[in-house]
């Protein structure tokens, strides 16, 4: 059975991705993180960096400058500035 995690990025603009994932690198305020299925819950605060989107054999990365990010269940939301 394959685990995913459901990634929504939302920019004041536009909704940038909306889907399922393997994994999420974050650049955060306190160093960079990696959110996997099934992660703890948390939030936090985004700084200025790349977002890199894992999904099977591909990878999407997605400049940031500010931002928060929350993980609940099986949802990572990042709201960006």
């Amino acid at each position: 059975m394959t685990h995913t995690l459901t990634l929504k990025i939302i920019s004041l603009k536009e909704t940038l991705y909306d889907g399922d994932v393997a994994s999420v690198t974050l650049p955060t305020t306190t160093g960079e993180i990696t959110v996997l299925p099934r992660h703890a819950p948390i939030i936090g605060l985004l700084t200025q960096g790349t977002v890199s989107v894992h999904s099977g054999s591909e990878i999407k990365k997605i400049s940031v400058v500010s931002g928060s990010y929350k993980v609940h269940q099986h949802e990572l939301l990042l709201l960006l500035n």
